[in-house]
């Protein structure tokens, strides 16, 4: 809900070829195709929890979900802003965004239910990588500081609203068939996108065939405290019919969400 940065102050862009994270070519294209998948991940997230309560209507469960679905639009569409600001910086604007090539018009033609399906999908997946951030604490450390209080926050707020989506999908009585479906759907695309938006800001930043960018991709995906590991141990969770996203992390989320208030008390101040 709060965003400490402005979304619609003056920018200063950066040549694209300016490796911010650490001077790792990988390491900056990865999270660079995060940020360029973000504002429309986050506009289609907002949607469907806004349509979802609006099917709701003014129910008991509804009444009591208002509040935080408020929190969870505000949230996102804060990212959503902060991250195409972001993406003017860092970012060439020749350079294609993969996520925009989805057609909107078709998320208001699936099911308002599948549609939420989704976005419990997407925020098991954010939250997941969210918690690695927090766990992983050195991950961040090459970038300049607001950069990493950019992305830390925004894991952080992540982390914050994860149970809104799930809440939401169980009092309009969303299936555990739906769900998992979405899951699997999720997983795969995002992960092809992501890769896919890797690749392409890779070969035009004329970096692909380096073989330190294949290094450093390698230590991030396979390493000892890699990724791929990580993904692995957590995401499989999704799949019990008694899941809670309440109930995992815990040590981490608290964490994080200790960061997140600290961080709020001094950049808002007094």
């Amino acid at each position: 809900m709060y965003s400490p940065f402005n979304p619609y102050g003056s920018v200063h862009r950066e040549h694209a070829s300016h490796h911010w994270h650490g001077g790792s070519a990988f390491r900056t294209q990865y999270f660079n195709a995060l940020s360029m998948g973000f504002p429309e991940m986050e506009r289609r997230m907002i949607y469907s929890v806004r349509t979802a309560m609006a099917k709701l209507g003014d129910t008991p469960q509804a009444r009591h979900l208002r509040g935080p679905a408020q929190n969870f639009i505000a949230q996102e569409a804060s990212h959503s802003l902060v991250h195409a600001r972001l993406n003017v910086q860092r970012i060439n604007p020749n350079w294609p965004v993969l996520t925009n090539l989805w057609p909107r018009r078709k998320i208001a033609q699936h099911h308002w239910l599948s549609n939420l399906a989704r976005t419990c999908a997407v925020e098991h997946v954010t939250t997941i990588l969210s918690v690695y951030v927090f766990r992983q604490p050195s991950l961040f450390n090459p970038v300049t500081p607001s950069l990493r209080d950019l992305w830390l926050w925004h894991a952080a707020e992540e982390i914050e609203h994860r149970c809104l989506a799930f809440d939401v999908y169980r009092a309009a009585g969303g299936g555990y068939l739906r769900r998992i479906a979405y899951f699997f759907l999720i997983v795969f695309t995002a992960n092809a996108l992501v890769m896919a938006q890797t690749l392409t800001n890779l070969a035009l930043d004329g970096q692909l065939f380096k073989p330190r960018t294949w290094r450093d991709a390698f230590v991030l995906f396979w390493g000892r405290e890699g990724l791929v590991w990580f993904f692995g141990r957590h995401l499989p969770t999704y799949l019990r019919p008694d899941f809670s996203p309440k109930d995992r992390h815990r040590q981490a989320c608290d964490t994080a969400l200790r960061w997140l208030q600290d961080y709020r008390s001094r950049t808002q101040g007094p």
